[in-house]
């Protein structure tokens, strides 16, 4: 099992909008849906191939209650996988972002459950 330091760590339990600091947020949803807002927050990284930094940041999110649906769009214009919003509808959907500034766009690098590892978020709209 992955640990994750305090730092950058949160639970939410209604709707909330994302701060420099969160790099893993579980979303408690037994009390009704949750819209999760991504804000394009980003660190430096020099990518040789193109010869300039490119801003990056990553966030991990996990739906910890079977009830509800969690919600999670982007910021303004910033976008989830070139889309409005993305749904995580199951107990332990968990899914992790990163964020490219040059694109203005969250990617979905990784998701999957943690109760049924074959199985995955495929929620977006």
């Amino acid at each position: 099992m992955i640990q994750f330091p305090n730092v950058g760590r949160r639970t939410i339990t209604s709707n909330y909008t994302t701060v420099t600091t969160d790099s893993y947020i579980e979303a408690d949803t037994s009390g009704g849906n949750i819209t999760l807002t991504l804000n394009p927050f980003s660190y430096s990284v020099y990518n040789p191939l193109l010869h300039l930094n490119q801003n990056y940041q990553s966030v991990t999110v996990k739906k910890i209650d079977s009830a509800n649906t969690l919600t999670i769009q982007g910021s303004g214009s910033t976008t989830i996988n070139s889309g409005a919003t993305l749904a995580l509808t199951s107990l332990n959907d968990v899914i992790t972002f990163l964020y490219n500034s040059v694109a203005g766009d969250y990617r979905a690098i990784s998701n999957y459950n943690t109760s049924s590892p074959s199985g995955g978020v495929t929620s977006v709209s």
